[in-house]
């Protein structure tokens, strides 16, 4: 295993601080980043604070798809922290953006989700398709369901034997992540608050250009950064 202590770079530090002063945005992931469930860390209202201060914009990711915008606007808002929905990105909008682009005439779906996540379709203008074989959909769309059942799972099994496209909204793994920063030509940082452990860390390929325990060494690290 590689030296660790509060964090990592593949940089060296004063090429780490000289990327670090160029950052005018952060795209924040919220479970085990921000807040573990329903508990905000404590690190996080003093990081918010030190983006804003700094002049560095930030808004927030998921791939979590089970939750609208409007759910996850809620739920910040109850650990205190206020955001618009223009600061708020899902696998369920990256979802929307997909189709628009690569299947623009799609407009009728097989959803497999929560009704959070088919209200979000609804409300940027598909059609949910019923549980039938005469109501034929445009393609079909797999996300992470509580709320899935048997029956519904064989019709979108059938309906992809047909030929349909076939859309899963996102896997949930480390690489995802990290890859989304190297194909952004971001900085990629992976803090270690959530599930994701130094040893799962090492094997990741491509590796994160910064390894931290958590947010807050971030924030200390933009602050040495820019001299404060």
């Amino acid at each position: 295993m590689k030296e660790f202590h509060e964090y990592r770079s593949v940089y060296p530090h004063e090429e780490l601080l000289a990327r670090l002063r160029r950052i005018r945005h952060v795209a924040l992931d919220m479970d085990g980043t921000i807040y573990m469930g329903m508990s905000l860390f404590a690190w996080t209202q003093p990081f918010l604070a030190e983006l804003r201060e700094l002049g560095i914009g930030y808004s927030f990711l998921t791939n979590n798809p089970s939750k609208s915008i409007a759910d996850y606007l809620r739920k910040l808002e109850s650990l205190g922290i206020r955001a618009t929905r223009e600061e708020m990105y899902t696998t369920t909008l990256a979802t929307i953006d997909y189709l628009r682009e690569h299947h623009p005439s799609a407009r009728r779906l097989f959803l497999l989700g929560t009704p959070s996540m088919v209200a979000e379709f609804e409300a940027a203008g598909f059609v949910p398709t019923a549980d039938s074989p005469d109501d034929r959909p445009d393609a079909v769309v797999v996300a992470f369901d509580m709320t899935l059942c048997y029956d519904r799972l064989c019709r979108a099994a059938w309906w992809i034997s047909q030929g349909l496209p076939y859309i899963a909204t996102n896997p949930d793994r480390i690489y995802t992540d990290v890859q989304m920063a190297h194909n952004a030509g971001a900085m990629g940082v992976l803090v270690l608050s959530g599930e994701t452990t130094l040893e799962v860390a090492d094997q990741a390929d491509p590796q994160p250009h910064l390894t931290a325990d958590h947010i807050g060494i971030l924030g200390r690290l933009l602050r040495e950064a820019h001299g404060r």
